[in-house]
C-alpha cells in the first residue's frame, strides 16, 4: 500500500512542479513592460494579475513542501500515524488526502478548537458609529432562528415603541 501512496504522490509532485514552472514562466513573461505607460486602471488590473500570479506561486510552493514531507514520511515509517494522537489515519482519508498529517477525529478537534479561539476573540465593531439600542435590535432579529443574520430594518429601540403605539 506503501508503494501506491508513494506513486500518486510522485506523480502529484511532477504535476505541481511542471505547474510551478508555467507560473514562474507566465510571471516572467508577463504581458507589459514595466516601463510601458499605463493609465490607473491598466496598472491596478496589472498589479492585480501579479497579486493573483504570485499567490498560486506560493500556494504551489506549499503543495510541493507537502508532498515532499509526505514522501519522506514514507521512506522513514511514520506515513498514515497521526501527528496528534499517534493512532493510525484511515484508508479513506489517506486516498483523498495523502499529504496529510493527522487523522478525522484529530482535524475535527484541531478545527473545533480554533472555531472556539475564533469565538472568543472575535468582537464586532461596526464601521460607523450606533448608538447601543440600534445595535441590540439589529442584532437579535435572526434568520428563522438559524443562527444567521439577515437584513433588518435599522431603527432604534425608541422609534420601535413609537411603531408599536400606532
Amino acid at each position: 500500500m506503501l508503494a501506491y501512496f508513494s506513486e500518486a504522490l510522485k506523480v502529484r509532485l511532477e504535476d505541481y512542479l511542471l505547474g510551478a514552472n508555467k507560473i514562474t514562466s507566465t510571471f516572467e513573461n508577463y504581458g507589459y513592460r514595466r516601463g510601458d505607460p499605463m493609465d490607473e486602471a491598466d496598472l491596478a488590473s496589472a498589479r492585480y494579475e501579479e497579486d493573483f500570479i504570485l499567490h498560486m506561486k506560493q500556494r504551489n510552493h506549499q503543495f510541493i513542501l507537502e508532498i515532499k514531507q509526505a514522501l519522506k514520511r514514507i521512506d522513514s515509517g511514520e506515513f498514515g500515524i497521526c501527528e496528534e494522537c499517534g493512532d493510525e489515519i484511515g484508508l479513506e482519508r489517506l486516498k483523498v488526502q495523502p499529504m496529510t498529517r493527522v487523522c478525522v477525529h484529530c482535524k475535527k478537534e484541531m478545527e473545533n478548537a480554533e472555531r472556539r479561539k475564533l469565538g472568543k476573540n472575535m468582537a464586532w465593531n461596526p464601521p460607523w458609529p450606533l448608538e447601543r439600542n440600534r445595535l441590540q435590535s439589529m442584532l437579535a432579529v435572526r434568520d428563522q432562528g438559524k443562527g444567521r443574520y439577515s437584513m433588518v430594518q435599522w431603527v432604534s429601540a425608541k422609534e420601535q415603541a413609537t411603531e408599536s403605539d400606532k
